[in-house]
């Protein structure tokens, strides 16, 4: 469950305050799929940032599982993150790994002892997290063609 509680965010710059998100109060329930759609500048990725701390909020409460966010040090949000999954706007896919390399390379530098990275290899955790996302797309495909396919424009 993602949990938001008069959520807000503020930039200042020179002397002029920009209110990016202002009082954002929503719960989403484990299971639930939201979308958040707004005019360019409206404060949609500052309101996703803020969901994993990425963006610290001005004000408010962000609560996760259960577990505030907000109230976390540095050492400890760093944890809650790695079970955070999130889908930014901009993949930052690397081309020259395979679709299953781009999810693995993360696991390389978690920390993970090759048990709880799932397998002893990282790249066949990959794979186990792709077919769960889509069982049909058990191979791993080329970064340039997915990328290329997700940021085709519609016609």
């Amino acid at each position: 469950m993602i949990e938001l509680t008069h959520v807000s965010k503020d930039f200042g710059r020179g002397g002029r305050q920009v209110h990016a998100v202002r009082d954002v109060t929503l719960s989403v329930e484990k299971g639930e799929i939201f979308g958040i759609i707004g005019f360019s500048g409206a404060g949609k990725s500052t309101l996703v940032r803020c969901i994993n701390l990425l963006e610290r909020p001005t004000a408010g409460r962000v609560t996760v599982d259960g577990r505030e966010l907000t109230a976390l040090n540095a050492r400890e949000l760093r944890g809650a993150r790695k079970k955070i999954g999130m889908i930014f706007q901009h993949f930052n896919l690397m081309p020259s790994r395979t679709v299953a390399g781009n999810v693995a390379f993360p696991l390389y530098g978690s920390g993970l002892s090759k048990k709880e990275a799932f397998y002893s290899d990282p790249s066949e955790a990959a794979k186990w997290i792709l077919s769960s996302a889509d069982p049909k797309r058990r191979s791993p495909r080329r970064t340039e063609a997915r990328s290329a396919y997700l940021q085709a424009p519609a016609r």
